[in-house]
């Protein structure tokens, strides 16, 4: 009964989305839970999962960046996503101790004593996230329908592509997937994923010049049931992390 049928954002959402220090401090959020996932050798959509439930997190302006540290909320949301994802192999130790030392590189692992600390701090961590986003775990990533486009191409258009050009499609396609997880795109198109596949797709498509394959030659835009104007406004997003953070 406690769990929603499916995720809404609160209603100050755009308002805080639009503040360019919590902008800042979502990419900072997801760079660390990347760098994290990728020293524990997790699956990206594991990771990206995580960096789904601090974005949902802190879009309530009951939790601010100032108020929750974003390292300790982004500990605990991988934590939570492992166990949602059925991430096997990992233990809060782990956790715990490569959180502590991507934090402070010249650190030594933490002892006994402070280690049962942050897991006592990890767990309290955790139940915050939850009751945040009322218990809604459930997430739809854009990823899937990259993977189902380029499925569809292999299908139906294989002779219109070379090997090489499809494969740098999809890598090109997924890179802008798993960067637009630094900004807040996954709340705002948080119930239509597709345009964010979609929009990485035609970004994709632009920086390696190719025209994307449609059944009678009509413009793709045109075919994909998504407004243009959407995939223009994601494209932007997505490329101003580029230009603003050197990317």
């Amino acid at each position: 009964a406690r769990i929603m049928s499916r995720y809404v954002p609160p209603r100050c959402w755009n308002s805080v989305a639009q503040d360019k220090e919590h902008q800042s401090q979502c990419k900072r959020m997801a760079d660390f839970i990347t760098h994290l996932g990728r020293t524990l050798n997790l699956p990206q959509m594991t990771t990206a999962t995580a960096i789904v439930y601090c974005h949902r997190f802190y879009i309530d302006d009951n939790h601010s960046f100032k108020d929750y540290d974003k390292y300790d909320i982004s500990t605990a949301a991988l934590y939570l996503a492992i166990k949602v994802e059925e991430t096997g192999g990992i233990s809060m130790n782990d956790i715990v101790k490569y959180s502590h030392k991507i934090r402070d590189v010249n650190s030594s692992f933490p002892n006994d004593e402070i280690r049962e600390k942050k897991k006592a701090s990890l767990r309290r961590n955790e139940i915050m996230i939850l009751n945040g986003m009322r218990f809604n775990m459930k997430i739809e990533h854009p990823h899937k329908y990259l993977l189902y486009y380029i499925n569809t191409v292999q299908e139906l258009f294989a002779g219109q592509f070379v090997d090489t050009e499809l494969r740098n499609l999809t890598q090109i396609a997924w890179d802008f997937l798993n960067d637009s997880l630094k900004t807040t795109l996954c709340i705002q198109y948080y119930n239509r994923p597709k345009y964010i596949a979609y929009a990485s797709i035609y970004l994709a498509s632009m920086i390696l010049k190719i025209d994307l394959p449609t059944e009678n030659g009509e413009n793709w835009l045109d075919t994909i049931n998504v407004p243009a104007g959407e995939i223009e406004k994601i494209g932007e997003q997505i490329m101003d992390l580029y230009s603003e953070y050197n990317i």
